[in-house]
């Protein structure tokens, strides 16, 4: 859950927001964790915008019968970033973006600082349609060895790309217009120098929004 507001003005524009998550692993309290954020965006021209990216989130861990360390996970998570929003042509958008993560936990072999860049293009069809392909390529670099797995310092080179479509449903009647259907592929693959931590994902998710206007 998150809930947050943007406040305009001629220099920027500011936009802060508080959230809470609360994750279940077979049923069984596993993660929750709270935090603010805020973003700041100013527009340089009409066709290329800049933005930064602040957040702390406090992550708490609970022992499972499936992870009965997971409290070890327990820490801060403190990120920060910036990129840019360039219109390369009429309906046709460029995202690039890079972020510092520093996640602390109480077992140093669960700290890890992370680089990430994010890169995506937006393409807006006719009829309010649109499609969007982002690449993630990131490295976790972890504080300290895991004694009970391996000697070596665990470095995760991660990466993501995902591609989705969205439509609104007033292709098929007019009065279905403010519901947008999209649907989403993720392509996941993480390679470690520790060889129990490298695998591959693949996702494929659907959800529909409903624009309520006031």
């Amino acid at each position: 859950a998150s809930l947050g507001g943007t406040f305009k003005s001629p220099v920027v524009d500011v936009t802060p927001s508080m959230s809470f998550g609360h994750l279940l692993l077979a049923e069984t309290t596993y993660q929750r964790s709270y935090g603010p954020s805020l973003r700041l965006d100013k527009r340089l021209s009409p066709r290329l915008s800049v933005f930064g990216t602040a957040g702390h989130q406090r992550q708490e861990y609970a022992r499972t019968q499936v992870v009965p360390t997971a409290d070890q996970k327990t820490g801060d998570q403190h990120s920060g970033g910036a990129g840019l929003n360039y219109a390369l042509a009429q309906g046709l958008s460029l995202s690039v973006s890079y972020t510092h993560t520093l996640q602390g936990a109480r077992e140093a072999f669960n700290a890890y600082q992370r680089e990430a860049l994010s890169v995506s293009m937006t393409k807006v069809l006719a009829q309010g349609r649109f499609a969007v392909l982002s690449l993630v390529p990131q490295l976790d670099s972890y504080r300290s060895a895991d004694p009970s797995i391996s000697p070596k310092r665990r470095r995760d080179y991660t990466y993501r790309a995902n591609l989705s479509f969205g439509a609104p449903l007033g292709f098929i009647s007019p009065s279905l217009n403010a519901f947008l259907m999209t649907l989403a592929y993720e392509y996941f693959h993480a390679r470690s120098n520790i060889p129990n931590n490298a695998y591959t994902n693949n996702k494929v998710s659907a959800s529909l929004t409903y624009r309520l206007d006031l």
